[in-house]
């Protein structure tokens, strides 16, 4: 099945890109829009899996790209989880006429970004999600900038503003948007030891709509390990169709 890069303006002139793969040569009535985490990518392995789970299941699928090398797209460094958050609520208005049915999943930071979003959407997946962010205990200002680097084996550039965003978020958890947040919640965690310290579980406790809890124990966070990307998937399968209209 080959990707269909496509594109929509933003409301403060920005281009979005994202990849649109169909479940049949005719568009549906159920969409699922997936959302990656910090320094993540749309064709990286939980998404690349979940779009083919989730066109098999007959969602098509829009796999949001937060920045990319395209013309007049976002970077990495001009990006925020508000950023974020204000993308995924233009793909969602974007289609929203188009589909009755539209779920989302946020992977990582991709979590924290639809919960800021609180997106008009059916029903809404929390990949180990992150809540509270760690990442910026590694970052290191670069001399003579308003950017930090992050080093995960690659040095990643973020800005002041992303910078700043995660150390608030850290200090004061996003509490308030959690117990807004409208859609029905799934949260998935994996092995808690594999990335510590995000307040996972805090996240899940401060939703306050409909929402349920899975672990995956012996999942990492990107869901690589044994068959944890199929109990990810079905778990996330299950919890859109218990909302799809019958």
């Amino acid at each position: 099945m080959s990707d269909q890069q496509l594109k929509i303006d933003t409301p403060d002139g920005k281009t979005l890109y994202f990849l649109f793969n169909p479940a049949k040569s005719t568009p549906g009535k159920k969409l699922a829009i997936l959302a990656h985490g910090l320094t993540g990518r749309p064709r990286e392995f939980i998404n690349v899996m979940a779009m083919r789970h989730l066109t098999t299941a007959g969602y098509d699928v829009a796999r949001i790209q937060f920045y990319c090398g395209e013309e007049n797209a976002r970077r990495l460094k001009d990006c925020s989880a508000a950023i974020h958050a204000q993308d995924l609520n233009t793909i969602s208005t974007h289609f929203r006429a188009q589909y009755p049915f539209i779920a989302m999943t946020g992977h990582s930071y991709g979590g924290l970004s639809m919960l800021l979003a609180n997106p008009d959407i059916n029903a809404a997946a929390f990949w180990d999600s992150a809540y509270k962010p760690g990442w910026y205990e590694n970052a290191k200002p670069l001399s003579g900038t308003d950017f930090y680097t992050v080093d995960w084996g690659q040095n990643q550039l973020v800005s002041k503003v992303m910078y700043d965003e995660a150390v608030n978020f850290a200090e004061h958890a996003p509490e308030a948007q959690a117990k807004a947040f409208k859609a029905p919640a799934l949260c998935v965690f994996a092995n808690p030891n594999d990335k510590p310290g995000r307040n996972r579980v805090a996240l899940f406790e401060a939703l306050a709509g409909i929402k349920e809890r899975v672990d995956i124990p012996e999942a990492n966070h990107e869901f690589t390990v044994g068959d944890t990307i199929e109990q990810l998937l079905g778990h996330t399968e299950r919890w859109f169709d218990r909302f799809t209209p019958k």
